[in-house]
């Protein structure tokens, strides 16, 4: 069923899941409906459309949500969002001269891609004002669409929230073009190669060999790596392209090409090849020229007769020889 009311305000809410108990106004008397469900951090006042049934929460009936999106469905109650604090530049007549051009579910209009420019233009008022008005309810709906696409194709609220937080409007355009952006967000391989089939995007693709490539070489680092063999960062990848559905598997030829880009470093031994970061690589260029210098320099160290085992014993550490020397 469809639940139609203003949002009133949170009463508790995990920012990072976006898991929230909140209060929904559902009618004229101000009664407060408690609602449960994930949803964004909308404003006060928005009127929402919620779908989901009520049930029982320790003797007490909640509205669980399944699904939240802004709608408007009342003149009055629409009116009143855009004059509200959350658009302190707009007045009652200015909001009344919008409805009269999109009609009251100023949502819908602004979700099907209509002229919101003739608006502007055309309303007697600061045109700033109705130019963050305008991006901002934009902002509502596209956030909702990022999340149900995310959702479903195995993402999750957090990464809907991540992406947006780092291209604002533009999100859907930017993970359209590369769905492998996704990856920033900490949003499951699987989930990108789902969004790069629908669009699709060949296995070969170079978008999507940089972005496989960077992962396994995150992952690597986050497990305290700079550097991995070339043998080993092909069998790392194709277990995470297993692990995601084996929808596409990357040719080590492809890996190859894109570690000698500048965003790579190789270092050949008699038997391995290996694989860094740039700035891994770097660093510790740094960090042995250092060392190089500081020895050439130094004061033989005394330990006044500790031995370097006793050291190792109070550290609680196991030194290599060239840690020990």
């Amino acid at each position: 069923m469809d639940l139609h009311g203003r949002f009133g305000r949170f009463l508790r809410r995990n920012e990072k899941t976006g898991e929230s108990k909140f209060t929904l106004i559902t009618d004229k008397q101000e009664k407060a409906t408690i609602c449960s469900g994930i949803l964004q951090p909308y404003p006060r006042h928005i009127p929402l459309c919620l779908t989901g049934d009520f049930t029982d929460d320790n003797g007490h009936s909640v509205f669980k949500a399944d699904h939240v999106r802004a709608e408007g469905y009342d003149i009055f109650v629409t009116a009143r969002f855009l004059y509200s604090k959350e658009f302190p530049d707009i007045g009652i007549s200015t909001a009344k001269a919008i409805l009269d051009y999109t009609g009251t579910d100023i949502f819908s209009y602004v979700r099907e891609g209509r002229d919101t420019e003739r608006i502007i233009e055309e309303i007697d008022a600061p045109k700033d004002a109705l130019v963050r008005l305008f991006r901002k309810i934009s902002g509502y709906c596209i956030f909702e669409k990022l999340y149900v696409r995310i959702l479903e194709y195995g993402g999750d609220y957090f990464n809907a929230f991540s992406i947006y937080s780092k291209y604002g409007n533009e999100s859907l355009n930017i993970i359209n073009s590369n769905p492998y952006t996704l990856l920033y967000s900490d949003a499951p391989l699987s989930t990108c190669e789902k969004f790069a089939k629908l669009q699709g995007i060949e296995h070969c693709d170079r978008k999507r060999i940089r972005a496989v490539v960077e992962h396994a070489m995150a992952s690597n680092s986050r497990n305290g790596n700079t550097r991995i063999t070339f043998h080993r960062l092909c069998g790392m990848i194709r277990r995470m392209e297993e692990n995601a559905g084996g929808i596409y598997r990357t040719s080590p030829l492809f890996i190859a090409e894109e570690i000698l880009s500048e965003r790579y470093r190789i270092e050949e031994t008699v038997n391995e090849v290996y694989v860094y970061e740039a700035d891994n690589y770097e660093a510790e260029l740094r960090i042995v020229n250092s060392i190089k210098r500081i020895k050439q320099a130094a004061i033989p160290l005394t330990t006044d007769g500790v031995p370097v085992s006793e050291i190792e014993k109070i550290c609680f550490v196991h030194y290599s020889p060239d840690q020990k020397e």
